[in-house]
């Protein structure tokens, strides 16, 4: 199965590369939907940035304010790389489990059509 990553700034087409990737038939994952998802309650990374950086990243409902979290990090590298290590490994294993069970189902990686 070939693996492709699709890397750019804000607003240089890497979802209008990815939708028409979609419409070939590939399998395309989006780190980050994975990052949203590990952070959500009950999320993989979740538990891990509430200790590190305390409950007040927290919403009243116990979700994790994304935007509070971004100002704490954001300007304090240090504090950027703890978030990161904390959620990448997350991140990656969703990945690592979507490309094995996409692999499994679509061994030469696009369902070929004849034209």
């Amino acid at each position: 199965m070939l693996n492709v990553g699709l890397t750019g700034g804000l607003a240089s087409g890497k979802s209008v590369v990815g939708r028409q990737l979609e419409q070939l038939g590939c399998r395309v994952i989006r780190m980050d939907d994975l990052g949203h998802e590990v952070l959500k309650q009950g999320g993989e990374a979740y538990a891990s940035v509430v200790a590190a950086f305390g409950p007040a990243i927290l919403d009243p409902d116990g979700a994790i304010n994304r935007r509070r979290l971004g100002q704490m990090v954001f300007g304090d590298p240090a504090q950027l790389a703890r978030l990161n290590a904390l959620v990448h490994p997350a991140i990656h294993a969703r990945a690592a489990v979507l490309k094995r069970e996409f692999s499994e189902g679509h061994p030469d990686g696009i369902d070929r059509k004849s034209t």
